[in-house]
């Protein structure tokens, strides 16, 4: 079809492909078309009714309610897969822990009495449930068996000899079996989050900005938690 007779719902068919790069795409079409119609190109310019409205709030990945509940399953009942991967998604699926948080996490940071953890950054403890807290003894008892006097609890075969925390992708590597990021089982427990508590509540006890968490608020439809 010659471009001449390029029709609006064509147009708005075309930036449909690409959602993320409707906004860019639009411009490059205003700018072409308004020169072809001062040309006397064509007779009318189809880009002109199209906007490029920018939704806010989280449009990223997130898990279906099924798909928690088989992660909580593996992770709750299988035997043998790594104490890491068992603890790293359960504390991001169900305490919206970050990457960092969990590398830094220190012996001083367990309270075993109050089955809680205070992650660096945060303001105030969080209490485990009994699944996550089970999994963190196992990162424990893997330490142990690694002969490693690190305080970190995240230990690996080549920090056991050194004080350092684990890299940031040994914490990604950890969930490679499921083919998922942390990020992603994260912002689906953020979602859950912002719509249930109050955003005073979330910045304090997550150690988030205001606008962190506001990005998780409007124009959301938060996905089913089991939790």
């Amino acid at each position: 079809m010659h471009w001449a007779s390029v029709t609006t719902a064509q147009l708005e068919s075309f930036l449909s492909l690409a959602p993320a790069r409707r906004a860019p795409r639009l411009a490059g079409l205003r700018q072409f078309f308004a020169y072809a119609h001062r040309s006397k190109a064509v007779l009318h310019n189809p880009a002109d009714p199209v906007t490029a409205v920018q939704q806010r709030g989280f449009h990223g990945p997130t898990l279906a309610l099924a798909q928690q509940r088989a992660l909580y399953r593996r992770w709750t009942t299988k035997q043998d897969i790594h104490p890491h991967e068992a603890f790293i998604g359960l504390a991001t699926l169900l305490h919206a822990a970050t990457i960092t948080e969990l590398r830094l996490l220190t012996d001083t940071g367990i309270d075993p009495d109050h089955q809680s953890v205070q992650f660096p950054g945060r303001s105030v403890a969080l209490p485990l449930d009994d699944a996550t807290w089970g999994a963190l003894q196992r990162c424990q008892e893997h330490r142990r068996r690694l002969g490693s006097d690190n305080p970190h609890l995240l230990v690996t075969r080549l920090t056991r000899t050194r004080r350092g925390p684990a890299g940031a992708a040994h914490v990604r590597d950890s969930l490679a079996p499921v083919g998922l990021l942390p990020r992603i089982l994260r912002s689906t427990r953020l979602l859950t989050l912002a719509d249930e508590l109050d955003i005073k509540v979330l910045t304090t006890s997550l150690g988030m900005s205001y606008a962190g968490v506001a990005h998780y608020r409007p124009g959301t439809t938060p996905p089913a938690s089991f939790m």
